[in-house]
């Protein structure tokens, strides 16, 4: 491929709200991957679990975005 040729690349955006253990194995999961995302993106929808501390402690390349409340909408799965 030549520099001037697109790369494609591969986003993955999780939503979650106070489902740590379920995330943390997710994520896990991602990592075994032979063919990594290029960006991973979990959105916290005010967990109350420590869902968002546990992202920063052992997931630090994944970015989180956290939301200021748990009200519907503010971070849908589809």
């Amino acid at each position: 491929m030549s520099e001037t040729e697109a790369k494609d690349t591969v986003s993955l955006v999780i939503s979650v709200w106070n489902r740590r253990q379920d995330l943390r194995e997710n994520l896990a999961a991602i990592r075994r991957q032979t063919i990594a995302p290029d960006q991973i993106v979990v959105v916290d929808n005010d967990s109350s679990d420590g869902t968002p501390e546990m992202v920063i402690a052992e997931f630090p390349e994944v970015q989180l975005i956290r939301m200021p409340h748990s009200a519907y909408g503010a971070c849908e799965t589809f």
